[in-house]
């Protein structure tokens, strides 16, 4: 009898131990959807950030990328631009290195965190990996080629060419209005003789329209990647 009492009394303290476990369990695994949960709406905000500083990173490019295609049109047709019109025009080149910084700390959390794996959406995770370890890498690159074109080619031609603006264009990426691309006046400028023969600056019009069309490609890719990832983030939480 004894024996059989002390059976049931251990077999209870077991079920009872095993049931905390499970209990426990069960608890973290909440806790670990949760955060993934939390991290993923936090994701989907600054995604919805980063589109504000995309855009008028945009509207920057396609205002400097029309530029360079003035330029180099001028460069080779009869009919050429004023000075001063051609001053204005170059003016806008010193922004074609322009770039957006992409916020990816929330998705750094989600991989330290081990949330991404939680993700039952193989589309979402696949497109996640996609853009914050392939496309921003490829931004990256971009970003270094830009800036290191930009500061050889203006002095490389600036016994052609250069323009000074009265004031630096300073561009306000955290606020929410809608950005207008504008032009500082242009303070005072040079256009050398010999500058429809520099075949220095016909190259430097022609690599910067390449180059911009490309990276302007590769953010644009990033944006609808961005989109189709707000919507399985939404999916997701369901």
């Amino acid at each position: 009898v004894k024996m059989k009492k002390y059976f049931i009394e251990g077999l209870l303290i077991f079920l009872s131990v095993l049931g905390a476990f499970a209990l426990e369990s069960y608890r973290l695994e909440n806790s670990k959807v949760e955060l993934k949960n939390n991290l993923l709406i936090e994701l989907k905000n600054v995604i919805e950030q980063d589109f504000v500083q995309i855009n008028k990173v945009l509207t920057i490019l396609d205002e400097t990328f029309k530029s360079a295609v003035i330029l180099k049109n001028d460069y080779f047709y009869d009919k050429k631009l004023k000075k001063e019109d051609l001053a204005i025009e170059f003016s806008k080149l010193r922004f074609f290195n322009i770039s957006y910084f992409p916020q990816t700390g929330v998705f750094n959390q989600l991989l330290s965190t081990g949330s991404l794996e939680l993700i039952n959406n193989q589309e979402l995770k696949r497109r996640l990996i996609y853009v914050y370890e392939h496309m921003n890498n490829r931004k990256s690159a971009g970003d270094f080629v830009l800036d290191e074109m930009s500061w050889r080619s203006f002095k490389d031609i600036s016994d052609d060419i250069y323009v000074i603006n009265s004031m630096e264009e300073e561009v306000d990426f955290k606020a929410s209005k809608k950005f207008i691309f504008s032009v500082t006046p242009v303070e005072s400028f040079f256009v050398s003789k010999n500058y429809y023969n520099s075949k220095k600056v016909i190259q430097f019009y022609s690599h910067v329209s390449t180059l911009m069309k490309q990276y302007k490609d590769v953010i644009e890719e990033i944006v609808n990647e961005y989109v189709e990832i707000n919507k399985l983030i939404e999916s997701e939480l369901k």
